[in-house]
């Protein structure tokens, strides 16, 4: 199957920082698992070409995972697909 370029870069992790001071960061390329849920680990050639539905919904797991572990944070999709034409040139 042919990949091409849409224009839009996706996020693979997410820091979390206090006053300044970065303290943890997490890989949504890692194995994780949300409830029952569980996603296994993958490359960042496998987000690149995962099916933004798939993607998305990974994402949305991931944040849960996350907001598990840190309840006091809000963490939202924003800013984990964003266009950037540099990176990822529309072919």
């Amino acid at each position: 199957m042919a990949y091409a370029n849409t224009g839009y870069q996706r996020a693979t992790t997410l820091t979390i920082s206090a006053n300044g001071n970065e303290d943890k960061t997490f890989s949504l390329l890692d194995a994780f698992t949300d409830g029952s849920d569980s996603y296994s680990a993958i490359t960042a050639t496998d987000i690149a070409q995962m099916v933004e539905t798939d993607y998305t919904a990974r994402v949305v797991k991931f944040i849960n995972y996350v907001t598990t572990q840190y309840p006091e944070l809000t963490v939202s999709l924003s800013g984990s697909r964003v266009e950037n034409l540099t990176v990822c040139p529309v072919g």
